[in-house]
């Protein structure tokens, strides 16, 4: 998926001394040797090895019940490592109270965020069914 929404770069250009005049080779030759490791290691990640780790992006989990409504009973937090939080995907719902009774569609998490507590508080969940303890492994993003 990341390769999909980032392009490769593939034009980078490593500093040379010789590239400038010689009264500038000593002051090139340093800089290009911190660059050139720099933009080599940039090249290297955003190259096919960019994953979650690299993401302003946390997965995490949380168990719920909602009432008939949606709204969630008793906990209705839950802590992320994602300071400005912008979205939540439900990757995974199990209901811990029913086996084999599933949600009704995508759960759909509406929240509020508390950035400087990196604090979400969840107002409603869509497609959970009433009174059923679930776990939901939930990426913030």
């Amino acid at each position: 998926l990341i390769g999909i929404l980032m392009g490769r770069l593939d034009n980078i250009k490593r500093i040379i001394k010789e590239d400038f005049a010689p009264e500038y080779h000593d002051m090139i030759g340093r800089l290009a040797y911190i660059l050139n490791s720099f933009m080599e290691q940039v090249e290297g990640e955003v190259n096919g090895n960019l994953d979650q780790d690299n993401l302003a992006s946390d997965v995490v989990e949380y168990t719920v019940t909602v009432d008939s409504n949606g709204f969630p009973i008793g906990n209705n937090l839950v802590r992320s490592n994602v300071s400005r939080a912008k979205g939540t995907t439900v990757i995974k719902a199990t209901n811990l109270t029913n086996t084999g009774v599933y949600p009704e569609g995508q759960p759909h998490i509406s929240f509020t965020l508390d950035t400087n507590s990196f604090l979400i508080k969840v107002l409603h969940i869509s497609n959970l069914q009433a009174g059923n303890k679930y776990q939901l492994v939930i990426k913030v993003e």
